[in-house]
């Protein structure tokens, strides 16, 4: 739930950052069974974000992107929650950023952040309720995980 959170602040800086006029912001409607799909673009006219919905709330496939074309990451919602499963966040390059799991909106169990370069990060375990209750920092010289202060 926090990283939803924090990725719908970032969209909304981006967006108030990057000064995306109404002109980089369409909506097609009724398609593919959707009231209406709402797509942002980069102000390049690549496409940044589309979301579909169906009686008002977001219902489908939540697909976002980088500025160079490739999928960021996309995410099941029905009646605007997440689906429980498998979640993947890519980097430009392509690579596994984070991944982990959702289960009731939340963030559960083992996450797993990398560098760009593929190379493990971070490992954060959450409880139930989406909570993180220990971090581990990955010692690439010993190969092996280092617990860390919780800190969010």
């Amino acid at each position: 739930m926090r990283r939803l959170l924090t990725m719908i602040f970032l969209v909304s800086y981006y967006i108030a950052s990057s000064q995306i006029s109404p002109d980089f912001v369409r909506v097609v409607s009724d398609t593919l069974g959707y009231d209406s799909l709402r797509q942002v673009l980069y102000p390049s006219g690549q496409l940044f974000f589309q979301v579909p919905y169906k009686n008002g709330k977001v219902n489908g496939w939540y697909e976002q992107y980088h500025e160079n074309g490739a999928i960021a990451y996309k995410q099941f919602r029905i009646n605007d929650t997440i689906v429980d499963g498998y979640y993947v966040y890519n980097s430009q390059n392509g690579t596994v950023s984070e991944k982990g799991y959702f289960k009731n909106g939340h963030q559960v169990g083992k996450w797993y952040n990398y560098y760009s370069s593929g190379e493990p990060s971070y490992l954060v375990y959450y409880n139930k309720k989406g909570i993180p209750v220990k971090r581990m920092k990955w010692i690439s010289e010993r190969n092996k995980w280092k617990r860390t202060r919780v800190i969010f």
